[in-house]
């Protein structure tokens, strides 16, 4: 039996041995060894022929039919198990196979990644420039990652930070834009996939993008019309009133601990928030910016609590308005 060892040593490089399992890329019985150890593990490995470089050895440094030493230490690790079949899938593939885990595993890798980079004093100008090379990939990878949980915001703040390295990066303006959309921010939206069409016009996915968006504003606008004609139809003052002057426009009133909601209303309501629960593209959902009384504005709040959504209240006086949120967004 032959025996080797001080053939190499990271230490006396000041490197770090960065090993990718599974992949083939290091002797079988070293990816075995390091699979049986934990982090900050320091550990003595006799690996033999026939796990190492076999019969034939690699000349000149490793003779045939040798017994390798490694001393390890295990500095940090990423679980990468389901991270690479990602990559290697198409988006349908992702879609149909992919569960919610193997995406947030995906997630938390690129991360990783990124703190990595991030923290990496660059040492001159060769460097800076593969530097941001890789961290543009590992923020455009990640807002994908998060667009695809429905992270919008996570997904929105990867995206400005590809931006901010590569103006001109079309997945980052696309997937903003389309996060956007998600959070019911359609002028933003509108602007994000507007540069990325004018990075490149002939982009059939960023012009669906824009289709799905057009239509998202056309049916907020209606619907805003439709509030308003139910309101304006609506009565306001005693309660016989009420009841006589709704039953005039076609309607019945629902009396609320703030008033009288015309049923009108709350069907209009009720359909934009049934609407909105069946477009899993979307996560939030903004109201109409308009004056509401008391008892629109609980005929609202109970209407989404009833279907299971949560709804926030945004500003003051004459710029309060509200949004809708499915309680399964993030």
């Amino acid at each position: 039996m032959t025996e080797i060892s001080n053939t190499d040593c990271t230490r006396l490089r000041g490197e770090e041995c960065k090993v990718r399992l599974g992949k083939g890329l290091h002797i079988l019985g070293l990816e075995l060894a390091i699979l049986t150890m934990r982090k900050h593990e320091v550990s003595r490995f006799l690996i033999r022929p026939d796990y190492a470089y076999g019969k034939t050895g690699c000349p000149p440094r490793i003779p045939p039919a040798a017994t390798l030493i490694f001393d390890v230490e295990i500095l940090s690790f990423v679980d990468q198990e389901g991270v690479d079949d990602y990559y290697s899938m198409t988006p349908d593939e992702r879609k149909s196979r992919l569960t919610f885990a193997n995406i947030e595993k995906v997630v938390r890798a690129e991360n990783n990644a990124a703190n990595i980079l991030e923290g990496y004093h660059l040492k001159n100008d060769e460097e800076e420039k593969q530097w941001k090379k890789q961290l543009l990939k590992v923020y455009v990878n990640s807002a994908i990652c998060c667009h695809n949980i429905k992270h919008f915001g996570r997904c929105i703040s990867y995206c400005n930070q590809a931006i901010n390295i590569d103006r001109g990066n079309i997945k980052a303006h696309y997937f903003k834009g389309k996060a956007l959309h998600g959070m019911g921010k359609f002028d933003d939206a509108k602007e994000s996939l507007r540069r990325a069409r004018n990075l490149d016009p002939s982009n059939t996915m960023v012009s669906k993008a824009m289709q799905a968006l057009a239509k998202s504003i056309r049916d907020h606008e209606l619907f805003e019309k439709d509030m308003y004609k139910k309101m304006f139809s609506q009565p306001t003052s005693a309660a016989s009133k009420e009841a006589s002057s709704s039953k005039e426009n076609g309607g019945e009133a629902t009396k609320t601990s703030h008033g009288t909601c015309s049923d009108g209303f709350r069907a209009i309501v009720k359909e934009q928030l049934e609407k909105f629960q069946k477009d899993t593209s979307m996560v939030e959902m903004p109201f109409p910016p308009i004056p509401m009384s008391e008892a629109e504005i609980e005929c609202i709040l109970s209407t989404a609590q009833e279907m299971g959504m949560n709804v926030q209240s945004k500003g003051t006086g004459s710029s309060l308005r509200y949004e809708v949120y499915k309680k399964t967004a993030p």
